[in-house]
């Protein structure tokens, strides 16, 4: 599902190798954040432990270490995972106007917010 929104929705290209790339989304295991370096890369990790100590304190360290990350708990929909790509999308740029390189991204606006199902 989250490919289907990330290539079909909003047309990003998914990594083959899951150390290249401009956003790492890791799913579920927090753990996995210690193999990031905190400056290269914003985080979106998917996560259904909500108040996780553990997760929270994971994310903390990520944040002060330089790092950014936004957690989407499960469940979510597309505006969960939208609102968390955009953002990240906007570090990602802000890294590259810093560095002075030319982002390999599109600008995040290009991205349409999923279209919501009123069931009306």
């Amino acid at each position: 599902m989250i490919t289907s929104y990330l290539v079909n929705w909003w047309g990003l290209t998914i990594a083959e190798d899951s150390a290249t790339g401009d956003i790492a989304i890791i799913n579920e295991d927090h753990n996995l954040m210690a193999q990031e370096k905190p400056c290269e890369r914003p985080v979106i990790l998917l996560s259904s432990s909500r108040g996780d100590p553990k997760l929270m304190g994971a994310v903390k360290e990520f944040d002060r270490a330089g790092g950014f990350c936004r957690i989407v708990f499960k469940p979510f929909g597309p505006h969960r995972l939208y609102a968390a790509l955009k953002l990240c999308l906007h570090a990602v740029q802000i890294a590259h106007v810093q560095s002075s390189q030319t982002p390999q991204i599109r600008d995040p606006d290009h991205l349409h917010e999923p279209f919501l199902d009123t069931g009306e």
